[in-house]
């Protein structure tokens, strides 16, 4: 075997190895939850990062003390210096326990508690069970079909492309913060950086597919460089978010300073997404307007048909969600958004969000500057999201929720 060839396989499995590590982590976690939400504990309240402020707490907390706004300093015995410290116990505690807390009052009073938390909610339907199940063997059964082929045509750069685009497909539809930031171990780092890379590369990888399937596309072999403008943007606003999450975990401050070295517009990220997707059903047209061959023909029909029929219904929603109907403000930094089919809050990590205006026209915590809010809710009805946008007196904000 070619010296070439073995280096390409050992990378494979090093790839392979890291997702299906995550897609099993993160499954484990999801259905820990699913299967016993009476045992675990729910978040006493709220956090955001960075500033330490506590928000929505729970009647929990307030029992014991905790208060709205004021800033958190140390979290279960631990001193609190980022999203691990909180989530990491929270991830093993059950309900029952009794966590310490040590917080800071707006008017800078220090208050120790202790604060027994409650159920994480109540016994899951076998219906929702169900649907899990399927959400989180699709993702795996992407993996290996796009291991197996980039495995069975090591040295195709077209294998290759194809093996991206199903892990970006696999975790498009993923994302969890008890997985991302409850493991304080050495693969976590890993496997946050891992899944928020590739969720939210898709539309370059659909751009490289019908670019390069079946055939390289005539445009792209004298003009190489026109795709790079669409994609490269997305590359790097895909590791900056990456390398955003995993810096939150211990060091807030690097997190927003490396946020803040690019903050595109509202939307030009979502716009480029799009654009991508839109060129890759205009290569796969005009492939299939050319082809030679009645089978090819017929093979470029039916994968145009079928990205059709699973690409429509996302690109309406996002179109429609763009649209300013009302008093709405809409903002969108990626194209992760997720369960667009379904009937509840779409789970997204950089997702179509819709800000309704309040009082003097803005949400009062928008109006404190920059910040980042981690927390949970159901594991099978999660909200995960990291975007930048303006307020109404157009100050730049950098907001996020997980769960």
């Amino acid at each position: 075997m070619p010296k070439r060839a073995r280096f390409l396989y050992l990378v494979l499995a090093v790839l392979f190895l890291i997702s299906v590590t995550y897609r099993i982590r993160e499954t484990s976690d999801r259905f820990e939850l699913l299967l016993h939400p009476e045992e675990h504990a729910r978040d006493p309240f709220r956090i955001e990062l960075p500033g330490k402020q506590i928000t929505r707490v729970q009647p929990e907390g307030e029992t014991v003390g905790v208060q709205n706004e004021g800033t958190l300093l140390a979290f279960a015995g631990r001193s609190f210096s980022g999203a691990i410290d909180f989530v990491t116990p929270m991830r093993t505690a059950r309900a029952g326990d009794r966590v310490d807390v040590r917080t800071r009052s707006t008017a800078g009073t220090i208050r120790d508690a202790s604060i027994q938390l409650q159920p994480y909610g109540p016994p899951t339907e076998t219906a929702v069970l169900l649907q899990q199940v399927v959400y989180n063997v699709m993702p795996l059964f992407c993996l290996f079909l796009g291991a197996w082929v980039a495995a069975v045509r090591i040295s195709d750069i077209r294998a290759w492309i194809f093996f991206v685009m199903m892990v970006s497909v696999a975790e498009i539809n993923s994302g969890f913060v008890r997985t991302w930031l409850g493991h304080e171990d050495f693969f976590q780092p890993i496997g946050v950086a891992y899944q928020l890379f590739a969720s939210n590369i898709l539309g370059a990888s659909l751009l490289f597919f019908g670019i390069y399937f079946p055939e390289r596309l005539h445009l792209d072999r004298r003009f190489p460089w026109i795709k790079w403008l669409l994609v490269a943007p997305i590359f790097l606003r895909a590791t900056q978010i990456a390398a955003d999450v995993v810096l939150v975990g211990k060091h807030v401050d690097l997190a927003v300073w490396l946020d803040r070295l690019w903050q595109p517009a509202p939307n030009r990220i979502l716009f480029l997404h799009m654009a991508c997707i839109g060129c890759f059903f205009a290569a796969i047209a005009n492939k299939t307007f050319t082809a030679t061959s009645r089978d090819s023909r017929r093979r470029l029909l039916l994968l145009y048909a079928g990205a059709t029929v699973s690409l429509g219904p996302t690109l309406i929603v996002i179109i429609v969600h763009l649209v300013p109907w009302g008093s709405g403000l809409y903002t969108v930094d990626s194209i992760r958004t997720k369960r667009l089919a379904y009937d509840r809050p779409f789970p997204s990590d950089v997702g179509v969000r819709d800000r309704r205006r309040t009082g003097d026209g803005c949400a009062r915590r928008h109006q404190t500057g920059s910040s980042i809010s981690l927390s949970f809710e159901r594991p099978d009805n999660y909200t995960v999201y990291l975007e930048r946008r303006r307020d109404c007196r157009g100050h730049r904000l950098v907001s996020g929720s997980a769960g």
